[in-house]
């Protein structure tokens, strides 16, 4: 449901509140992503890593990526497999991996706070 603004003119057209969206920021971090590239794969502990942005994170943008803070390292083959499985959410919850969590410990490290 979208809220409308209201209007006491009933020739003013009504339209979308804008002070209730939320914009989804995408935070930028060259340091933490080398970060995570040193880190072994989530899955099977290789090294070295590929990065992954976790894409149902945030809401789709034209041609953008999701937020730095939403990156984890995989290997090659696992970051290739994640790709093409249909749906992604599905795939990390069979690997049995808190992703939020994990991805949240990382940016936490690299800014300096765990």
């Amino acid at each position: 449901m979208i809220a409308t603004a209201e209007s006491s003119d009933p020739g003013h057209a009504k339209g979308i509140d804008k002070s209730i969206l939320t914009l989804a920021r995408r935070y930028r971090n060259r340091e933490h992503l080398r970060y995570v590239a040193q880190q072994a794969c989530l899955i099977c502990g290789r090294k070295p890593a590929d990065l992954h942005h976790l894409g149902f994170t945030q809401p789709r943008a034209l041609g953008r990526k999701v937020s730095d803070e939403f990156a984890v390292p995989l290997c090659r083959g696992h970051h290739r497999a994640v790709h093409r499985s249909r749906d992604e959410r599905a795939w990390w919850r069979q690997a049995g991996i808190d992703l939020i969590k994990v991805a949240r410990r990382l940016w936490r490290q690299t800014r300096g706070m765990g």
